[in-house]
């Protein structure tokens, strides 16, 4: 596992008043773990030459009290956060029809955002309390049964606690095996 200490600007965007709620949250949750600091004021992101920034900030501080102004350089982090995967397939012998309409009636009870649609295939956006993740299902049909894979993919808990769900929910369609 790799450790790496330093102070890094986290820009978290939200448009609605639950995301910001949920992102209050979560501070709280790591204000134990992190030293988190939400500073007043304005965030600026400021790209360009770097004389042309060296003349703004001299007049920046003129306006504004020079310890009252922090800079960093940006770089991107050494590490990268890869998505968790959990798949799954069902055997049935039910037929397409059937099992997109039990999928559709299982994505509604889950609030889920159709994103997109192909032959045969549609993506589910799911926001749980406990975050949120996406739902890849594909329908194949072989002779006189349809199979059914699906994956989930996210970050933290969400992924395993949909993942589960799936599997009792599509449990009623056939035998579910695990990937």
């Amino acid at each position: 596992m790799w450790r790496c200490w330093g102070v890094y600007l986290i820009v978290a965007r939200y448009d609605t008043e639950s995301e910001r709620k949920r992102l209050e949250y979560l501070l709280e949750k790591w204000e134990d773990k992190l030293k988190v600091k939400k500073p007043s004021g304005s965030i600026i992101m400021v790209d360009g030459d770097t004389d042309v920034l060296l003349s703004f900030l001299e007049e920046l501080y003129s306006k504004v009290p020079r310890e009252h102004i922090e800079v960093y350089k940006l770089s991107e982090p050494e590490f990268h956060l890869e998505p968790l995967v959990l798949e799954g397939m069902v055997e049935s012998t039910k037929g397409v029809n059937e099992i997109w309409s039990v999928i559709d009636f299982i994505m509604a009870r889950y609030h889920g955002v159709l994103v997109s649609e192909i032959t045969n295939q549609k993506v589910y956006k799911v926001r749980t309390r406990k975050g949120e993740c996406s739902i890849k299902l594909s329908l194949f049909k072989k002779n006189s049964s349809v199979t059914l894979k699906f994956s989930v993919e996210g970050y933290g808990e969400v992924v395993p606690y949909i993942y589960e769900r799936l599997v009792t929910d599509f449990s009623y369609l056939g035998k579910v095996i695990r990937r």
